[in-house]
């Protein structure tokens, strides 16, 4: 099997329910996996961990202490930006396109 027939496979993979059904029987699902299951979990490792990367720097974000107007407006600006790459990695992982009609 080619690289890009085994990514299109793994594309195919519902994720979530082959994660349910490993760790329903993890000695009986786990070696029964195929390449492109293995190929998709990783994937879905790999972008929920981005996710949680950028939650944690939201939650920053939303921590920092305002002084003045100043810090207000970098305050507001980092809420918003990290918000809106946390929407849009949400989508993605989602398989639903952003606001702008993009996937």
């Amino acid at each position: 099997m080619s690289t890009k027939d085994l990514i299109e496979a793994a594309d195919a993979v519902d994720v979530i329910d082959l994660a349910g059904a490993i760790i329903a029987n993890p000695s009986w699902r786990a070696p029964m996996t195929s390449t492109a299951g293995i190929v998709a979990l990783a994937h879905a490792v790999e972008a929920f961990w981005a996710v949680a990367l950028e939650a944690e720097v939201l939650a920053r974000a939303l921590a920092l202490t305002v002084a003045g107007p100043d810090e207000t407006a970098v305050r507001d600006h980092a809420i918003r930006a990290q918000t809106e790459t946390i929407l849009t990695m949400m989508n993605a992982l989602r398989r639903e396109e952003n606001n702008d009609g993009q996937a």
